[in-house]
Protein backbone atom coordinates (compact mmCIF):
# COMPACT_ATOMS: atom_id res chain seq x y z
CA UNK A 1 0.00 0.00 0.00
CA UNK A 2 2.73 2.26 0.61
CA UNK A 3 4.65 1.15 -2.36
CA UNK A 4 1.79 2.47 -4.26
CA UNK A 5 1.44 5.49 -2.41
CA UNK A 6 4.79 6.14 -3.13
CA UNK A 7 4.98 4.83 -6.34
CA UNK A 8 2.00 7.18 -6.66
CA UNK A 9 3.42 10.12 -5.32
CA UNK A 10 6.47 10.01 -7.05
CA UNK A 11 4.78 9.66 -10.42
CA UNK A 12 2.60 12.56 -9.24
CA UNK A 13 5.72 14.30 -8.48
CA UNK A 14 7.01 13.43 -12.12
CA UNK A 15 3.99 14.34 -13.26
CA UNK A 16 4.17 17.31 -11.72
CA UNK A 17 7.48 18.32 -13.06
CA UNK A 18 6.81 17.53 -16.43
CA UNK A 19 3.97 19.59 -16.07
CA UNK A 20 5.95 22.61 -14.94
CA UNK A 21 9.03 22.08 -17.72
CA UNK A 22 6.03 22.13 -20.52
CA UNK A 23 4.22 25.11 -18.60
CA UNK A 24 7.68 26.71 -18.78
CA UNK A 25 8.14 26.09 -22.16
CA UNK A 26 4.83 26.84 -23.34
CA UNK A 27 5.43 30.39 -21.38
CA UNK A 28 8.72 30.31 -23.22
CA UNK A 29 6.77 30.23 -26.78
CA UNK A 30 4.16 32.58 -25.09
CA UNK A 31 6.82 35.14 -24.79
CA UNK A 32 8.31 34.55 -27.96
CA UNK A 33 5.06 35.11 -29.78
CA UNK A 34 4.09 37.89 -27.33
CA UNK A 35 7.21 39.77 -28.66
CA UNK A 36 6.74 38.84 -32.04
CA UNK A 37 3.47 40.52 -31.87
CA UNK A 38 4.91 43.27 -29.95
CA UNK A 39 7.27 43.56 -33.12
CA UNK A 40 4.43 43.31 -35.55
CA UNK A 41 2.32 45.72 -33.48
CA UNK A 42 4.60 48.29 -33.51
CA UNK A 43 5.57 47.89 -37.12
CA UNK A 44 1.84 47.96 -37.70
CA UNK A 45 1.23 51.35 -35.82
CA UNK A 46 4.74 52.36 -37.59
CA UNK A 47 2.63 51.51 -40.93
CA UNK A 48 -0.35 53.10 -39.76
CA UNK A 49 1.58 56.21 -38.60
CA UNK A 50 2.85 56.64 -42.09
CA UNK A 51 -0.13 55.70 -43.78
CA UNK A 52 -1.84 58.48 -41.67
CA UNK A 53 0.85 60.83 -42.73
CA UNK A 54 0.86 60.03 -46.16
CA UNK A 55 -3.21 60.08 -45.91
CA UNK A 56 -2.85 63.68 -44.38
CA UNK A 57 -0.44 64.37 -47.06
CA UNK A 58 -2.70 63.08 -50.03
CA UNK A 59 -5.83 65.05 -48.22
CA UNK A 60 -3.68 67.99 -48.15
CA UNK A 61 -3.04 67.70 -52.51
CA UNK A 62 -6.27 66.81 -52.93
CA UNK A 63 -7.22 70.64 -50.89
CA UNK A 64 -4.69 72.24 -52.66
CA UNK A 65 -5.95 70.30 -56.26
CA UNK A 66 -9.10 70.98 -55.14
CA UNK A 67 -8.06 75.03 -54.38
CA UNK A 68 -6.28 74.79 -58.01
CA UNK A 69 -9.45 73.28 -59.53
CA UNK A 70 -11.48 76.42 -58.28
CA UNK A 71 -9.41 78.62 -59.82
CA UNK A 72 -9.25 76.64 -62.89
CA UNK A 73 -13.01 76.30 -62.98
CA UNK A 74 -13.12 80.28 -61.92
CA UNK A 75 -10.62 81.02 -64.74
CA UNK A 76 -12.19 78.70 -67.23
CA UNK A 77 -15.19 80.86 -66.22
CA UNK A 78 -13.61 83.94 -66.74
CA UNK A 79 -11.80 82.87 -69.58
CA UNK A 80 -15.22 81.96 -71.54
CA UNK A 81 -16.31 85.77 -70.44
CA UNK A 82 -13.05 87.30 -72.30
CA UNK A 83 -13.72 84.89 -75.38
CA UNK A 84 -16.80 85.65 -75.55
CA UNK A 85 -16.42 89.25 -75.28
CA UNK A 86 -13.26 88.74 -77.58
CA UNK A 87 -15.76 87.47 -80.33
CA UNK A 88 -18.41 90.42 -80.00
CA UNK A 89 -15.63 92.55 -80.28
CA UNK A 90 -14.16 90.52 -83.55
CA UNK A 91 -17.95 90.38 -84.68
CA UNK A 92 -17.52 93.73 -84.30
CA UNK A 93 -14.39 94.63 -85.88
CA UNK A 94 -15.38 92.78 -88.75
CA UNK A 95 -19.00 94.70 -89.02
CA UNK A 96 -17.25 97.71 -88.95
CA UNK A 97 -14.30 96.50 -91.47
CA UNK A 98 -17.40 95.14 -93.63
CA UNK A 99 -18.80 98.82 -93.30
CA UNK A 100 -15.55 100.43 -93.97
CA UNK A 101 -15.63 98.27 -97.06
CA UNK A 102 -19.04 99.35 -98.51
CA UNK A 103 -18.41 102.97 -97.20
CA UNK A 104 -14.92 103.05 -99.37
CA UNK A 105 -16.65 101.80 -102.29
CA UNK A 106 -19.39 103.86 -101.65
CA UNK A 107 -17.39 106.84 -101.73
CA UNK A 108 -14.63 105.72 -104.36
CA UNK A 109 -17.72 106.11 -106.61
CA UNK A 110 -19.10 108.94 -105.31
CA UNK A 111 -15.40 110.48 -106.30
CA UNK A 112 -15.66 108.68 -109.76
CA UNK A 113 -18.97 110.04 -110.49
CA UNK A 114 -17.81 113.38 -108.92
CA UNK A 115 -14.75 113.48 -111.46
CA UNK A 116 -16.45 112.71 -114.43
CA UNK A 117 -18.61 115.25 -113.80
CA UNK A 118 -15.94 117.22 -113.60
CA UNK A 119 -14.41 115.89 -116.76
CA UNK A 120 -17.41 116.47 -118.44
CA UNK A 121 -17.80 120.19 -117.39
CA UNK A 122 -14.14 120.92 -117.78
CA UNK A 123 -14.92 119.15 -121.50
CA UNK A 124 -17.87 121.54 -121.72
CA UNK A 125 -16.30 124.60 -120.65
CA UNK A 126 -13.31 123.73 -123.11
CA UNK A 127 -16.03 123.38 -126.14
CA UNK A 128 -17.49 126.29 -124.77
CA UNK A 129 -14.20 128.31 -124.85
CA UNK A 130 -12.76 126.91 -127.83
CA UNK A 131 -16.31 127.92 -129.72
CA UNK A 132 -15.67 131.23 -128.64
CA UNK A 133 -11.74 131.78 -129.70
CA UNK A 134 -12.52 129.97 -133.02
CA UNK A 135 -16.19 132.78 -133.57
CA UNK A 136 -13.58 135.26 -132.42
CA UNK A 137 -10.67 134.69 -135.07
CA UNK A 138 -13.48 133.21 -137.52
CA UNK A 139 -14.48 135.64 -140.45
CA UNK A 140 -12.15 138.39 -139.44
CA UNK A 141 -10.19 140.76 -141.38
CA UNK A 142 -6.27 140.09 -140.44
CA UNK A 143 -6.43 143.90 -139.08
CA UNK A 144 -9.59 143.41 -136.90
CA UNK A 145 -7.64 140.58 -135.60
CA UNK A 146 -5.05 142.60 -134.63
CA UNK A 147 -6.52 144.99 -132.34
CA UNK A 148 -8.69 141.93 -130.55
CA UNK A 149 -5.27 140.36 -130.02
CA UNK A 150 -2.09 140.72 -129.07
CA UNK A 151 1.21 138.05 -128.69
CA UNK A 152 -0.15 136.45 -125.75
CA UNK A 153 -3.16 135.79 -126.61
CA UNK A 154 -2.75 134.79 -129.79
CA UNK A 155 0.47 131.87 -128.78
CA UNK A 156 -2.28 130.84 -125.59
CA UNK A 157 -5.70 130.53 -128.42
CA UNK A 158 -2.99 128.92 -130.64
CA UNK A 159 -2.27 126.41 -128.11
CA UNK A 160 -6.03 125.71 -126.75
CA UNK A 161 -7.62 124.78 -130.30
CA UNK A 162 -4.68 122.82 -131.64
CA UNK A 163 -2.86 122.61 -134.80
CA UNK A 164 -4.99 120.88 -136.79
CA UNK A 165 -7.84 123.59 -137.89
CA UNK A 166 -9.06 125.81 -140.60
CA UNK A 167 -7.70 128.75 -138.46
CA UNK A 168 -4.09 127.49 -137.67
CA UNK A 169 -3.08 129.96 -140.90
CA UNK A 170 -4.05 133.08 -139.60
CA UNK A 171 -2.54 131.81 -135.94
CA UNK A 172 0.48 131.14 -137.48
CA UNK A 173 0.29 134.69 -139.41
CA UNK A 174 -0.71 136.53 -135.88
CA UNK A 175 2.63 135.10 -134.57
CA UNK A 176 4.98 135.88 -137.09
CA UNK A 177 3.62 139.60 -136.81
CA UNK A 178 3.55 139.63 -133.27
CA UNK A 179 6.85 138.38 -132.56
CA UNK A 180 7.82 141.19 -135.39
CA UNK A 181 6.51 143.75 -133.55
CA UNK A 182 8.11 142.85 -130.37
CA UNK A 183 11.59 143.71 -132.06
CA UNK A 184 10.62 147.27 -131.89
CA UNK A 185 10.83 146.44 -128.24
CA UNK A 186 14.39 146.02 -128.31
CA UNK A 187 17.83 147.59 -129.42
CA UNK A 188 18.09 147.50 -133.66
CA UNK A 189 19.69 144.02 -134.64
CA UNK A 190 20.69 143.75 -138.47
CA UNK A 191 20.59 140.68 -138.56
CA UNK A 192 17.41 139.79 -136.83
CA UNK A 193 15.90 142.68 -138.56
CA UNK A 194 16.66 141.41 -141.65
CA UNK A 195 15.44 137.55 -140.55
CA UNK A 196 12.12 139.17 -139.34
CA UNK A 197 11.46 141.13 -142.70
CA UNK A 198 11.92 137.97 -144.50
CA UNK A 199 8.97 136.03 -141.96
CA UNK A 200 6.41 139.07 -142.76
CA UNK A 201 6.77 138.62 -146.33
CA UNK A 202 5.81 135.09 -146.39
CA UNK A 203 2.30 136.77 -144.29
CA UNK A 204 0.08 136.44 -147.45
CA UNK A 205 -3.22 138.39 -145.32
CA UNK A 206 -4.25 141.77 -146.75
CA UNK A 207 -3.40 143.93 -143.72
CA UNK A 208 -2.79 147.96 -143.18
CA UNK A 209 -1.24 147.33 -140.02
CA UNK A 210 0.84 144.51 -142.05
CA UNK A 211 2.02 146.72 -144.58
CA UNK A 212 2.96 149.52 -142.05
CA UNK A 213 5.06 147.44 -139.73
CA UNK A 214 6.50 146.05 -142.54
CA UNK A 215 8.07 149.91 -143.01
CA UNK A 216 8.85 150.30 -139.70
CA UNK A 217 11.13 147.20 -139.44
CA UNK A 218 12.56 148.18 -142.89
CA UNK A 219 13.34 151.83 -141.27
CA UNK A 220 14.38 150.78 -137.94
CA UNK A 221 18.39 150.92 -138.78
CA UNK A 222 17.81 154.27 -140.10
CA UNK A 223 15.93 155.63 -137.01
CA UNK A 224 18.01 153.92 -134.83
CA UNK A 225 21.06 155.84 -136.43
CA UNK A 226 18.81 159.35 -136.29
CA UNK A 227 18.67 158.62 -132.39
CA UNK A 228 22.63 157.93 -132.31
CA UNK A 229 23.06 161.18 -134.01
CA UNK A 230 20.69 162.76 -131.48
CA UNK A 231 23.00 161.54 -128.92
CA UNK A 232 26.35 162.79 -130.53
CA UNK A 233 24.74 166.37 -131.13
CA UNK A 234 23.88 166.53 -127.52
CA UNK A 235 27.23 165.48 -126.52
CA UNK A 236 28.51 167.77 -128.36
CA UNK A 237 26.61 170.48 -126.91
CA UNK A 238 27.83 168.98 -123.76
CA UNK A 239 31.10 169.32 -125.08
CA UNK A 240 31.21 172.96 -125.95
CA UNK A 241 31.87 173.88 -122.55
CA UNK A 242 28.21 174.89 -121.35
CA UNK A 243 28.64 172.60 -118.57
CA UNK A 244 31.47 174.69 -116.78
CA UNK A 245 29.45 177.32 -115.89
CA UNK A 246 26.42 177.56 -112.82
CA UNK A 247 24.89 180.60 -114.31
CA UNK A 248 21.29 179.45 -114.55
CA UNK A 249 20.78 181.32 -117.67
CA UNK A 250 23.16 179.09 -119.85
CA UNK A 251 22.51 176.23 -118.11
CA UNK A 252 18.61 177.20 -119.39
CA UNK A 253 20.38 177.54 -122.93
CA UNK A 254 21.55 174.37 -122.76
CA UNK A 255 18.86 172.69 -121.91
CA UNK A 256 16.60 174.19 -124.15
CA UNK A 257 19.23 173.12 -127.15
CA UNK A 258 18.99 169.30 -125.98
CA UNK A 259 15.42 169.87 -125.56
CA UNK A 260 15.01 170.80 -129.30
CA UNK A 261 17.66 168.01 -130.91
CA UNK A 262 15.10 165.73 -128.90
CA UNK A 263 12.36 167.48 -130.10
CA UNK A 264 13.24 167.28 -133.63
CA UNK A 265 14.55 163.82 -133.65
CA UNK A 266 11.20 162.76 -132.29
CA UNK A 267 9.52 165.01 -134.85
CA UNK A 268 11.34 163.52 -137.66
CA UNK A 269 11.28 159.60 -136.22
CA UNK A 270 7.76 159.49 -135.22
CA UNK A 271 9.10 156.86 -132.33
CA UNK A 272 6.10 157.45 -129.59
CA UNK A 273 3.89 155.78 -132.10
CA UNK A 274 6.10 152.96 -133.90
CA UNK A 275 9.59 152.21 -131.95
CA UNK A 276 8.59 151.92 -128.11
CA UNK A 277 12.56 151.10 -127.37
CA UNK A 278 13.75 154.50 -128.92
CA UNK A 279 10.65 156.24 -127.60
CA UNK A 280 12.00 155.10 -124.12
CA UNK A 281 15.30 156.16 -124.62
CA UNK A 282 14.49 159.44 -125.50
CA UNK A 283 12.40 160.38 -122.55
CA UNK A 284 15.60 158.85 -120.48
CA UNK A 285 17.82 161.85 -121.61
CA UNK A 286 15.02 164.20 -121.20
CA UNK A 287 14.00 162.62 -117.35
CA UNK A 288 18.32 162.94 -116.77
CA UNK A 289 18.98 166.60 -118.45
CA UNK A 290 15.69 168.42 -117.83
CA UNK A 291 17.13 168.38 -113.90
CA UNK A 292 20.55 168.93 -114.75
CA UNK A 293 21.81 170.17 -118.44
CA UNK A 294 25.22 168.67 -117.34
CA UNK A 295 24.40 164.87 -116.49
CA UNK A 296 26.18 162.95 -118.90
CA UNK A 297 24.27 160.50 -121.12
CA UNK A 298 26.96 159.20 -123.21
CA UNK A 299 26.57 155.30 -122.11
CA UNK A 300 22.61 155.31 -123.65
CA UNK A 301 24.62 155.46 -127.17
CA UNK A 302 26.01 151.78 -126.27
CA UNK A 303 22.46 150.68 -124.49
Amino acid sequence: MKIKITIVFVLFNLFSVFSQQDLIKELGKQAVIIDSLKKVTKTEKENCRIQNETLKHKNDSIKILKLTLSKLEKFKTEKGKVDNLLKQKNDSIILLKNQKTELSQKISQERMICEQKKLDEKEKAKSEILTKIINTYRGKNFDDLIILSNKFSVERDFQLIGENNALTQIFIDLKKYFEAKSLLDQPFDAEKAKKTQNELFTIKQQSVFLDKLKDQIENYQLIDKMFKDCIAKINSIDKNGSNISDDEIIKKQKLNKILNEISDYIYNSDINSYYPYLSDRAFQIIKIKFPNPDQDISKLINK
